[in-house]
């Protein structure tokens, strides 16, 4: 259950982050036409369409119970693992207190969701070139294995009758699966830090 339901939140998280940009730019748009950000809000996340939709949905229903924007988005910002959505609540809070005009901000922010969506996917696909080279090396000694076996087997048999032999097949074993950790492991950081 906790591995399905974590399954879930990644592809969810992962939904809203490629809805946000285009989300955020029609609120800006909608802004420019002359409402404010509450009244944008409502009316783009009435459909409930998409991931961002369905959220800033949850987040103008918080605000008619009576909770502020600005703590709606903090919820939503630490639901979603979102640093887009923190700095636009930071936004509408300055933006509340000074006056100023949200739509170059949500217009920023945006592109900058859209900056880092793009490099996300760019390294996903490094990534996967990655994983795919790393099964060919980790396939390659057992398939050299298997064909010593079937056209050598007397070559191979010393890895399991002699004592040296038991030996350097643990320590092979020990070795491909200590990399395969460690590959996964370090492609798993460098994913997490975008």
């Amino acid at each position: 259950v906790y591995l399905d339901s974590s399954r879930r939140s990644a592809a969810r998280k992962k939904a809203f982050a490629e809805t946000l940009p285009q989300f955020l730019l029609t609120t800006a748009s909608a802004m420019s036409a002359g409402l404010t950000l509450e009244q944008a809000l409502r009316e783009l996340s009435a459909g409930v369409t998409t991931a961002a939709e369905e959220e800033f949905h949850r987040a103008i229903q918080a605000t008619v119970l009576g909770e502020s924007l600005e703590a709606a988005l903090g919820e939503m910002a630490q639901r979603m693992d979102s640093p887009d959505i923190r700095i636009l609540q930071k936004a509408t809070a300055i933006g509340r207190e000074t006056g100023s005009s949200l739509t170059p901000i949500l217009e920023t922010v945006a592109e900058s969701s859209l900056e880092r969506a793009q490099v996300r996917r760019e390294i996903g696909t490094l990534t996967a070139e990655g994983l795919m080279s790393a099964y060919v090396v980790i396939a390659l000694p057992f398939l050299v294995f298997i064909f010593l076996l079937l056209s050598q087997p007397d070559y191979v048999s010393v890895l399991w009758t002699r004592p040296e032999g038991i030996g350097m097949s643990v320590a092979a074993i020990v070795l491909i699966a200590g990399g395969w950790i460690w590959l996964r492991r370090l492609i798993s950081q460098e994913t997490a830090s975008l």
